[in-house]
C-alpha cells in the first residue's frame, strides 16, 4: 500500500538519493505540517486496525480478544480516542448485528 506524501513530507529537488527521497525529522516540520503528517499516519493505523480486527472476528477470535487488540495497538500508536472508540463500537455493533440476523 502506498501512502501519498503530504507537502510537509515531500523533499526538495536535488536532495536525497537517486529517487529524490530523503528522511525528514519530525522536529524540523512546522506545527501544522507535523499535525498533517500525524493525521495521515493515524488514518493508516485506523484503517489497518479495523481490517485486522474484522479479520480476527471472521476467523473465529472472540470480540473481546479483538477489542483488546484494538485497545493495545491504538494506545501504542497514539491513535486519537475518537478513532479508537469508533473502532471498538463498530466491533461490538457488528457482533450485535450478527446475533440479530440469526
Amino acid at each position: 500500500v502506498r501512502v501519498r506524501k503530504s507537502g510537509a513530507l515531500k523533499n526538495k529537488r536535488g536532495h536525497g538519493n537517486s529517487q529524490g527521497s530523503s528522511k525528514m525529522k519530525w522536529h524540523d516540520l512546522r506545527p501544522a505540517d507535523r499535525a498533517d503528517a500525524a493525521a495521515q499516519v493515524h488514518a493508516v493505523i485506523f484503517a489497518q486496525l479495523g481490517a485486522l480486527a474484522h479479520s480476527m472476528v471472521e476467523f473465529g477470535c472472540s470480540v473481546e480478544m479483538a477489542c483488546a487488540f484494538v485497545r493495545r495497538l491504538s494506545v501504542r500508536h497514539q491513535l486519537p480516542l475518537s478513532q479508537r472508540t469508533m473502532l471498538l463500537s463498530h466491533l461490538r455493533r457488528s457482533v450485535t448485528d450478527d446475533l440479530s440476523e440469526v
